[in-house]
């Protein structure tokens, strides 16, 4: 996810000390805030802004609108996954003579990945780093959470079977059930490490002992 020196960058986000058209920055602050349960993935950048200067609260909107009003900017992730970036509304508020607040809310919201091509690469190395570290921590740490990208993930049990799963995002990482009547259950059995990949009823990609592999049916 793009942390809020990310987001600072992509903006060009003026520091304390800037000058904006004839208006000085006094302070300057961008908050990160995940918006929980969000598919795609959004993350929300609350954005205060202390400047003073010559002129009423149109001039400060006029000064700021190019900053403030920035749309569709494209950025990454640490792990590669593309996401759209922007500013919302301004609001402008006069807080004595000469001195304003300028409030506004950034957004980055994780781009659909289309599967084909390059996307489904970059996709499939996202969930194989993903998935190691969720293998990691279930089988070789017996780990309560597993961080990705700086956010902890609790390791939760189904209700019934009480078997181990991790979910971030759409995708859920969850280990065999040994008591399943089938191949995997059976191998599980007889301590083979197995994690399955999942979006939805869907299962993309495969962990066993340690060994990545897409499930996804290769086109001729």
């Amino acid at each position: 996810m793009p942390f809020s020196k990310k987001f600072r960058k992509i903006m060009k986000f003026p520091d304390e000390g800037s000058q904006i058209g004839g208006f000085f920055v006094e302070s300057s602050s961008v908050e990160h805030v995940h918006v929980k349960r969000s598919n795609p993935r959004r993350y929300e950048y609350p954005v205060k802004l202390i400047v003073h200067g010559e002129g009423d609260e149109q001039d400060v909107r006029n000064a700021f609108k190019q900053l403030l009003s920035q749309q569709h900017m494209k950025t990454t992730s640490g792990y590669g996954n593309p996401y759209t970036c922007g500013i919302g509304e301004m609001h402008i508020t006069s807080i004595d003579d000469g001195r304003f607040l300028i409030e506004a809310l950034g957004y980055c919201t994780r781009t659909p990945i289309k599967a084909n091509g390059k996307d489904l690469e970059s996709e499939q190395k996202t969930l194989e780093i993903t998935a190691l570290k969720v293998y990691d921590a279930l089988f070789q740490r017996n780990e309560s959470s597993v961080k990705i990208e700086r956010i902890e993930y609790p390791v939760m049990k189904t209700s019934a079977s009480k078997i181990r799963h991790v979910k971030v995002g759409s995708y859920t990482f969850i280990e065999q059930n040994p008591q399943k009547a089938s191949r995997w259950g059976t191998m599980a059995q007889k301590g083979h490490r197995i994690l399955w990949v999942c979006r939805g009823p869907a299962y993309l990609y495969q962990v066993v002992d340690g060994q990545f592999r897409s499930l996804r049916k290769k086109k001729e």
